[in-house]
């Protein structure tokens, strides 16, 4: 059985267990918006942009969605494990006076209960690049992606990159104007 493979059925063993609280280490969408900030959210991007996604379930395990380097891509990859990954020092600058581009996402609307619905979806290369989860009805979606820069407070969002997209509702996937550049500041 390949790794690929081994990967999505771990995906597939979250149905039916309960997601109790989330944490997320997400990556500023551009580094200096308009006030000289990192700019975390924008309405054009529905999403959180992430380096991990932890879910902690009833059980007490923690299901922890990153992404891997394939040759030309970086799918995503879930390790379920005892013990957080997420550290509480993340965000923190690396230098006095200089904000970072991580933070531990403050707020993510991602929904909390019963995992009713896993479906994944794999690449060209058979690796799993986006999982849609459904928790009591409700559906929020993960894909490789990443929002690179193009300068001047303009940003797009490309598949198969290095980090995670994360989407609360899995509707505004429709929205999300993926491999388009965007004015964010």
């Amino acid at each position: 059985m390949s790794w690929a493979t081994e990967n999505c059925q771990r995906v597939e063993s979250l149905r039916g267990l309960r997601i109790v609280s989330t944490k997320v280490v997400e990556q500023a969408l551009i580094q200096e918006g308009a006030d000289g900030m990192p700019m975390y959210r924008h309405d054009a991007m529905p999403f959180l942009q992430a380096v991990l996604v932890e879910f902690r379930l009833g059980d007490g395990r923690f299901a922890c969605f990153s992404t891997w380097q394939n040759d030309d891509t970086f799918p995503l990859a879930l390790d379920i494990r005892e013990q957080s990954l997420i550290a509480d020092h993340w965000g923190e600058p690396l230098r006095e006076g200089e904000p970072s581009i991580y933070r531990i996402a403050p707020e993510t609307n991602l929904p909390l209960g019963v995992i009713t619905g896993v479906r994944t979806s794999l690449d060209a290369a058979d690796d799993l690049f986006q999982v849609e989860i459904e928790i009591d009805g409700r559906p929020m979606l993960l894909r490789a992606g990443e929002v690179i820069e193009h300068g001047q407070g303009r940003a797009a969002a490309c598949d198969l990159a290095g980090e995670i997209l994360v989407f609360p509702d899995a509707a505004n996937l429709q929205r999300a104007r993926l491999n388009e550049v965007i004015e964010l500041a």
